[in-house]
């Protein structure tokens, strides 16, 4: 057997589990792509048998939710955002438990053998929550010629925006490997404050501090996905506010196409 270790990014919540050699050299990681995996970038071993995970601490610490019937149910870290686990409800036992492979430590993410599973299409499907008029919108964001305006929700739909930025097809979108966008998955793209208009759920938005306190990387309270970064200074250089694509309505046919993407090397300014 393999041991691999692995927390939540605020380590309120450590564990290990143990894997048969040759550990994840032998398994297939699933990519899925329905409304909760794709916004958080998870990628599933499964199944792992309920004793080869050991929780260290924080047993009591995570948040659950489920969606579209709870056939599975999702464990996130409520302080920091990081979702750790899930547990199917419709398979044997030992066949329910999968750990998301983000949260464990010294493993090249690049390395695993990812295999793709169509989520998206499986009964019922995902719709997208209302957004106000166009109209409406356009006014507000003030849109200027060569912008386009995207529509964004978190997976439960308590966190609505709408942004204003240049076609996703002309800009380069930031994969950054620090510890936390690592976890998230974040894929980030860098508007100003004032193209970004939050519609609904503000106020269901936790916000954690990392390396700054003047950066809140903010995600929805009920259901865990990574939104926004709200960057709280007033200076020149302050005047932005990270959005998440993964949370853009039509991501996956955007991934689908090819996004431009712009490597960023967090990890080297990252205590963890």
């Amino acid at each position: 057997m393999q041991e691999y270790r692995g927390n939540c990014h605020c380590g309120a919540f450590k564990f290990h589990i143990k894997l048969p050699s040759p550990g994840l050299n032998g398994l297939k990681i699933r990519n899925c792509d329905c409304s909760i995996c794709s916004r958080n970038a998870l990628l599933w071993i499964f199944p792992i048998p309920d004793n080869n995970l050991v929780i260290e601490t924080g047993k009591e610490s995570l948040q659950t939710y489920g969606f579209a019937g709870e056939k599975m149910v999702h464990w996130f870290c409520p302080k920091c955002g990081s979702y750790v686990m899930g547990r199917r409800k419709d398979t044997p036992k030992d066949r329910q438990l999968g750990i998301n492979a983000r949260m464990l430590k010294d493993i090249n993410l690049k390395e695993l053998e990812i295999t793709t599973f169509p989520g998206a299409d499986l009964e019922p499907k995902y719709q997208p929550p209302p957004f106000p008029p166009r109209e409406e919108i356009e006014k507000k964001l003030k849109v200027e010629e060569g912008m386009e305006i995207y529509n964004g929700n978190c997976q439960c739909k308590a966190v609505t925006y709408s942004v204003l930025t240049k076609s996703l097809k002309e800009q380069e979108v930031m994969c950054c490997n620090c510890s936390l966008c690592s976890r998230n998955g974040d894929l980030y793209i860098y508007p100003k404050k004032s193209q970004v208009l939050v519609h609904t759920g503000e106020d269901q938005l936790t916000g954690y501090a990392f390396l700054s306190t003047e950066s809140l990387h903010c995600f929805c309270s009920v259901c865990g996905v990574s939104v926004l970064v709200k960057v709280l200074g007033e200076g020149k250089d302050d005047d932005v506010c990270p959005v998440n694509v993964r949370t853009l309505v039509d991501f996956v046919p955007l991934q689908t196409e090819g996004l431009k993407m712009q490597f960023y090397d967090g990890a080297k300014n990252d205590p963890q």
